[in-house]
């Protein structure tokens, strides 16, 4: 799952395009590997050592999370005022849990569909310059007023 989950350097230089990417291999990469997932979970209630490989696993992608959201911030890109760290874990939850959601719940979402909102949803979080909904609730004011003239 790391290495599949993992954007290609080739990949166009534009932050939301990398999220968006990133978000759809890692949704492919819980689908392949959704049901060792379950076992590893519940092993891992009942096992130290396994729970210990989940969590650096686990850090590895809160790790990469952290360290993107940085560098969006330090370029002016992303909210300068979030955690890092904790808004990594936050939304990287997100995404797992509806992977999980997705594969062991049955959830109807097409891949195109979770990865458009799950990106939109990111992005709108850390208020990423450029991505699509930015401004959203200034163009629904401005075109409210612009229909009221």
């Amino acid at each position: 799952m790391l290495a599949a989950s993992l954007v290609s350097p080739d990949v166009v230089d534009d932050p939301y395009a990398k999220l968006v990417e990133s978000n759809r291999l890692y949704l492919r990469a819980w689908d392949r590997a959704s049901k060792v997932l379950r076992l590893v979970d519940q092993g891992a209630a009942a096992d130290e050592a396994l729970r210990q490989i989940v969590l650096e696993i686990r850090e590895f992608y809160v790790g990469r999370a952290t360290k993107g959201l940085r560098r969006l911030q330090d370029a002016g890109l992303a909210n300068p005022d979030l955690d890092t760290r904790l808004t990594a874990l936050a939304l990287g939850s997100m995404v797992e849990q509806v992977a999980h959601a997705r594969s062991a719940m049955e959830e109807p979402y097409d891949e195109d569909t979770l990865v458009d909102h799950l990106s939109r949803l990111w992005a709108s979080a850390i208020g990423l310059q450029g991505a699509p909904d930015e401004g959203w609730a200034a163009r629904t004011r401005a075109a409210a007023g612009t229909a009221s003239d």
